[in-house]
């Protein structure tokens, strides 16, 4: 019988906000499901790149979303930023409650591989600007079956971005909600959970209480702003793959 696969996205300051989430992924593990975490990193990224003394650079894109620039020589300090900050913490959360846990930046032994994303038109004032050297980029492709051979022999799977670049074998940067709902479709995840820090989709961002707790496909939603539309798409197209089961949830909690 197929034990049920979760796939849990959790941003870094859910990660660094404690135990309880830990609490929570420990009580499932022991239910018998399949867990796949995939982990974001802002928070990481900004502790480390302070620790070095490195500015971040953020642009807006035409759209009004912001996206972090990330240069070829950025590319070693964010898997720097994931491999030494955020996945020992997540390690020693783990750990301690007794859980056998793979960790990776998913770029490594090339899990997981993307196409770049074309060059960034951004937003300067009343000016637009392309930007040709980001290395950012979409997933496009996984090892599903070593990444099932993996479920199977850890209780916890835990990937991060980057991933590796199918033209030229370089690293690329990627949108972790994006990470999360590929690889649920191409696992057949039964569920998926972006974790958030607020209480979910708020209709009202300054009202906690106003939950939205469904949304159907096509449905516009002119109050979701900032990174939470980036959640409204991945889970949209998580939903369109066939994972059954998308929730945007939390707050610091599944």
């Amino acid at each position: 019988m197929r034990r049920p696969l979760y796939v849990i996205k959790l941003g870094s300051s859910t990660i660094f906000s404690g135990g309880a989430i830990f609490d929570e992924i420990s009580h499932l593990a022991q239910s018998g499901a399949r867990i796949l975490l995939v982990a974001g990193g802002a928070l990481a990224i900004e502790r480390h790149y302070r620790s070095i003394g490195r500015k971040i650079t953020s642009f807006q894109l035409k759209n009004g979303d912001a996206v972090r620039y990330c240069p070829q020589e950025d590319i070693k300090h964010l898997i720097d930023a994931y491999e030494k900050v955020l996945l020992p913490q997540i390690e020693r959360e783990l750990s301690r409650r007794n859980l056998t846990v793979y960790l990776s930046v998913a770029g490594r032994n090339r899990q997981v591989k993307g196409v770049r994303n074309k060059p960034l038109l951004i937003k300067e004032g009343v000016r637009m600007r392309l930007i040709k050297d980001h290395r950012a980029g979409t997933v496009s492709a996984c090892d599903d079956i070593a990444l099932a051979a993996l479920l199977d022999c850890y209780q916890v799977v835990c990937l991060t971005p980057p991933i590796i670049d199918e033209g030229d074998g370089e690293s690329l940067n990627v949108d972790a909600d994006g990470l999360a709902a590929f690889l649920a479709n191409r696992l057949a995840a039964e569920h998926l959970r972006f974790v958030t820090s607020t209480a979910g989709i708020l209709k009202d961002i300054n009202n906690s209480a106003s939950v939205v707790h469904d949304i159907y496909p096509g449905q516009e939603l002119p109050f979701v702003v900032g990174r939470m539309r980036q959640k409204i798409r991945a889970a949209a197209q998580a939903v369109e793959g066939g994972v059954a089961d998308v929730a945007i949830t939390g707050p610091h909690s599944f």
